[in-house]
């Protein structure tokens, strides 16, 4: 167990199992924390998950697989995200700030997923699926938005003004919140 910022520039992999990091400590669980993660840090086919309070993820590498976990608190990007696997956003925010999120896999909101700051550039995702009754995606930024698969949306889909743009070939969009 770490308490405070975790900092690593040396190799740290989750390969086919998973890697926790809890930004929390055993005495309180809203308790928040920084991930800097330097090169040589690889999901490499495994699932990072950040559990706790919320707090800050930069990285120069690109995830296999992220999930977020963190109740009701937030956890900000303090850089580009990266994530040729699954994003998944169990409970929490994820706030991308000013920074850009791609994600190559199936992003699925079961929190929110807040993407803000127009100074990011266009994000990027593959399938996206909003959860029933307490997923939330928010485009408050008004940023660019790239979907190369298929949009579910089965609870709150706020897209501001700005372009979303679809591509490929037999994608849907779809879900109980999408006519609404």
């Amino acid at each position: 167990q770490a308490y405070g910022n975790i900092t690593t520039t040396s190799a740290i992999t989750a390969a086919t199992s998973a890697l926790t990091v809890l930004l929390y400590s055993d005495y309180d669980g809203n308790a928040s924390g920084s991930i800097s993660i330097g090169a040589g840090v690889s999901s490499s086919g495994g699932t990072i998950t950040v559990r706790g309070g919320g707090g800050t993820i930069s990285t120069t590498i690109a995830f296999n697989n992220l999930t977020i976990d963190v109740g009701y608190n937030t956890v900000t990007l303090g850089a580009a995200l990266n994530d040729s696997g699954a994003l998944t956003l169990t409970s929490g925010t994820l706030a991308s700030g000013a920074n850009q999120i791609s994600v190559t896999g199936t992003t699925t909101v079961t929190g929110t997923l807040d993407i803000g700051g127009t100074g990011a550039g266009t994000h990027s995702f593959g399938n996206i699926t909003i959860s029933s009754t307490t997923g939330v995606w928010n485009n408050s930024g008004h940023a660019a938005v790239n979907i190369s698969g298929s949009l579910t949306n089965d609870n709150t889909f706020t897209s501001c003004t700005n372009t979303y743009t679809f591509s490929g070939s037999s994608k849907t969009i779809g879900g109980t919140a999408a006519e609404k």
